[in-house]
């Protein structure tokens, strides 16, 4: 894998994790998933999948597992349309994604079966 701060390639694992902080702010490590790139399980005849896909199934565990969910916040290296749509179906998440001085943030709410989506703009003057 390539460390950008290191300029180089480096033997790596990616593991895709999740943490649940409780409402008194205790943070506890919660599961993980390792990502595997395509080349490595076309390779080793294993089943491909995208990062988005572990992250996903990482939201639908704690879930299932009774976990109260209230805000999902996550790193923009996942914040894909596929991912954000996912979220946007019953959860509120929270994320960054920033590009030629525009950054929008998109804050999702359900209530009571329907979704009201807000989307704010801030331009910067870069």
């Amino acid at each position: 894998y390539k460390d950008h701060c290191e300029n180089r390639y480096v033997l790596a694992h990616n593991i895709v994790t999740t943490l649940f902080v409780s409402r008194d702010g205790t943070v506890h490590p919660f599961h993980f998933r390792l990502y595997l790139k395509q080349d490595y399980c076309k390779e080793k005849g294993g089943l491909f999948k995208t990062k988005i896909d572990p992250a996903k199934e990482l939201v639908e565990q704690a879930l299932s597992l009774g976990l109260e969910v209230e805000v999902v916040l996550f790193d923009n290296w996942y914040a894909s349309k596929e991912f954000i749509r996912f979220l946007q179906a019953s959860l509120r998440s929270v994320t960054k994604i920033a590009f030629t001085g525009l950054v929008r943030w998109i804050v999702t709410m359900s209530n009571q079966g329907r979704t009201h989506e807000q989307i704010s703009r801030l331009a910067f003057g870069y």
